[in-house]
């Protein structure tokens, strides 16, 4: 049904498009995992604006809170919102290419008479309806809320004027960046992944520090595309203060509220929101120039590209420690193994050689361990931890569909029944090996920041294997708990988002809730998981 959306014959650009766009809006929206998004987005609005019973507040300038009316609760939820779409959104949108790779679908497209701007302009269309949607879907999330802690009158067109406003450029950032990575092979996979990591936190730092600084004030329109500097600019010329802030915070009870009235619209406004459509624009239009179009000769070519200069001298030279960490826990020794004794430390190093770099940051890491003091390795190492474990296990189940290994690996006895018990404890060792010495260095400072890593440890090693075997799909894990790490790190005081110690604050509540998290994630994907393979 979706080859037959794209071999549609025509002649005209619009209907190319429009049946590449159909084509991926019908497989994008029809996934579970869709369901699961647009939900965590809109349980996500209603964790950004707080009760002020509770001594916190969603917008407060100079520690006085914001009044919860219309524009304040529109332009809050909005400009978080669009902080986190600009991180996970990428994720999200992503694995377009690859998907309709190893479904095939590409190689026949390749055929077709869809020309390659064709089908790049389609592909970003898709995205930026899909992501948009989940805009939309925060925004209603958020007009929910209002009626349940909102102070005045309703004004729907605020909200939908400020969510447009707001995020019309990151979605179409977003859009544009996972497409342009996608049609580079050696950019669709972690390196991909990591590199846009970097060009998110550029995006956040480089308008707020020209702003602060007053350098370059005329182009910070074209770098800020989350919008956070013209709304700095409009607190100070109205508030006269640059203290103001926006999130899960606290506020002065005994002072009172202060009112915001709206956005004072002008030109200039405007005009620096389009700005920041022209780079991501840029990018898509000359995108496919170097779009492969699903020919196996420059996939490969372009792989074997991406393997030379400084990744292929850094790949080189960890190279040995992988290998020796192979003979040291691959080795039979005189008395042998059972098979799953064998395979277990086989899939964890099979992790560390697929990722050779991963292997260079754990030595790293364990030297940092040693040296620094538990609580630094608490504050700093943790969270650094967490994000390489995201982006090493991201791929622990979906990189064997994708090579073709499954028929091997079931090969092994009971291994086809038990596949999600052995990836979740190969992925849990995997984790464990770089979280096992701050654990140790931990316990003496808080035991319950140690307990709390070692179950943030199965935690994310259970929701790698879980949501990679419910959805079939890497960059939906890293887009939830990239999420989840920004949050946390945004709000250091609250318990239930201390999911692996590093804020020192969780309960034991909250350390039993994330634990029982974790059993039922790895159930319902084991379920779901059985019930497929009784199907074949």
């Amino acid at each position: 049904m979706l080859s037959t959306a794209y071999v549609m014959p025509s002649d005209n650009f619009f209907s190319r498009v429009l049946s590449v766009v159909g084509a991926d809006l019908k497989f994008r929206f029809r996934r579970p995992a869709a369901v699961i998004t647009f939900l965590v987005a809109a349980m996500a609005v209603y964790l950004i604006i707080p009760d002020i019973r509770t001594g916190r507040t969603l917008m407060q300038i100079e520690g006085r809170r914001v009044l919860y009316n219309s524009p304040t609760v529109a332009l809050g939820t909005g400009i978080l919102c669009s902080m986190l779409l600009s991180i996970f959104g990428f994720y999200l949108a992503g694995n377009s290419f690859r998907r309709d790779i190893l479904s095939r679908v590409g190689f026949v497209v390749a055929g077709t008479s869809v020309r390659n701007r064709d089908y790049i302009t389609g592909k970003f269309i898709g995205a930026v309806i899909y992501l948009m949607a989940m805009m939309m879907t925060c925004m209603l999330s958020a007009i929910i809320m209002f009626f349940l802690r909102g102070e005045g009158d309703l004004e729907p067109w605020v909200f939908l004027s400020y969510y447009l406003w707001i995020g019309v450029p990151i979605v179409v950032f977003c859009a544009s960046m996972t497409i342009a990575f996608e049609s580079l092979s050696f950019l669709s996979g972690r390196l991909g992944d990591s590199l846009y990591f970097l060009v998110w936190a550029s995006t956040l730092a480089v308008p707020i520090g020209l702003l602060e600084n007053n350098i370059g004030s005329s182009w910070i329109a074209v770098f800020d595309v989350v919008g956070i500097a013209p709304v700095i600019d409009m607190m100070r010329e109205r508030f006269h203060t640059s203290s103001f802030s926006l999130g899960f915070i606290d506020f002065n009870t005994r002072l009172q509220p202060v009112l915001f009235d709206g956005i004072d619209w002008s030109w200039k406004l405007v005009l620096g929101r389009l700005a920041a459509l022209v780079g991501p624009l840029l990018l898509i239009g000359i995108t496919p120039l170097w779009f492969h179009r699903f020919d196996p000769t420059r996939i490969k070519a372009t792989v074997r590209h991406s393997r030379k200069g400084l990744r292929k001298l850094l790949n080189a030279m960890v190279k040995p420690a992988t290998r020796l960490l192979a003979y040291l826990l691959l080795s039979r020794g005189k008395g042998g193994y059972r098979v799953w004794c064998r395979i277990l430390p086989a899939e964890v190093v099979t992790t560390f050689i697929l990722s050779p770099l991963a292997t260079l940051a754990w030595v790293v890491i364990m030297v940092l361990s040693l040296t620094l003091p538990a609580e630094t390795i608490r504050d700093g190492i943790v969270p650094v931890i967490m994000v390489l474990l995201v982006l090493s296990l991201s791929e622990v189940t979906t990189r064997d569909t994708a090579a073709r290994t499954l028929g091997i690996l079931f090969t092994v006895p009971s291994m086809q029944k038990n596949y999600l018990m052995f990836k979740f404890l190969a992925a849990w060792m995997f984790a464990l090996s770089f979280t096992a010495i701050p654990i140790v260095r931990l316990l003496p400072l808080s035991p319950s920041s140690a307990g709390s890593l070692f179950i943030g440890s199965g935690f994310i090693a259970g929701s790698a294997v879980g949501l990679g075997l419910l959805t079939r799909d890497r960059k939906t894990f890293i887009a939830v708990f990239l999420m989840l790490l920004y949050i946390a790190l945004n709000a250091k005081d609250v318990p239930v988002l201390d999911f692996a110690g590093f804020l020192g604050c969780a309960t034991p509540g909250v350390q039993a809730g994330y634990l029982v998290l974790t059993l039922v994630i790895l159930s319902v994907a084991h379920f779901s998981y059985i019930a497929k393979v009784d199907r074949m």
